[in-house]
């Protein structure tokens, strides 16, 4: 599982230093706002504009202010992805969340 986390999730190295603050204070979060933060997801509204844009991009070029909109939607997307994979494994380290139970 660890040897699939660490190919499956991107390093660590390319996180603002801001983010990275935030996941290690996650640290001192209650179990009931790690579980806020797991089963957190992004707004629908930004997910159907990342969906629409990424599409939008793979039949065309996309206009400047288009690329822009997708590269912050991305980069929020990542923001979620690795807040919520550190409110998981914070719970896992508690003994409050199993993978396989899940």
């Amino acid at each position: 599982m660890l040897e699939t986390l660490s190919v499956a999730l991107p390093s660590l190295e390319d996180v603002p230093v801001e983010l990275t603050n935030e996941l290690a204070r996650m640290s001192g979060l209650s179990n009931e706002a790690l579980w806020e933060a797991a089963r957190s997801v992004m707004p629908a509204k930004e997910q159907t504009r990342l969906r629409t844009l990424s599409s939008a991009q793979h039949k065309r070029a996309l206009k400047p202010f288009e690329l822009q909109t997708l590269n912050e939607l991305r980069k929020e997307y990542g923001r979620f992805t690795l807040r919520k994979a550190q409110a998981y494994a914070l719970l896992r380290q508690r003994g409050l969340y199993s993978p396989a139970a899940a």
